[in-house]
Order: structure tokens, then C-alpha cells, then sequence
């Protein structure tokens, strides 16, 4: 059965790990691509991030 304090540090470790992985995505975006197509990329991850969110993966 797990402690609160288990699922608390591992809240903490998942949201230390997303913040990381928004990091370094947004500037892996912006270094390899042009002006024209940032806002087609930048708008088809934030759609596909939230499309897993909802599934729960």
C-alpha cells in the first residue's frame, strides 16, 4: 500500500521531470526549425501533450 509520503515524493520527482522535459523541448524546438514553421511546431506539441495528459499516459 503506498505512504503519503511515497506518493509525495514521487509528485515532487514528477514535476521536477516535466519541468525539465518543457525545458529542453521548447529549446530543441526553437534551435531546429525556421521562423515559419515554429508556430505549427510549438502548437502540434502543446495539442500532443495534452491529448496524453488526458489519455493518462
Amino acid at each position: 500500500m503506498p505512504t503519503a509520503s511515497g506518493l509525495l515524493a514521487m509528485s515532487v520527482c514528477l514535476g521536477l521531470a516535466q519541468s525539465l522535459a518543457v525545458v529542453t523541448l521548447a529549446s530543441f524546438l526553437m534551435e531546429n526549425s525556421g521562423e515559419e514553421e515554429r508556430t505549427y511546431l510549438f502548437s502540434f506539441s502543446f495539442s500532443l501533450q495534452m491529448m496524453v495528459g488526458m489519455l493518462g499516459f
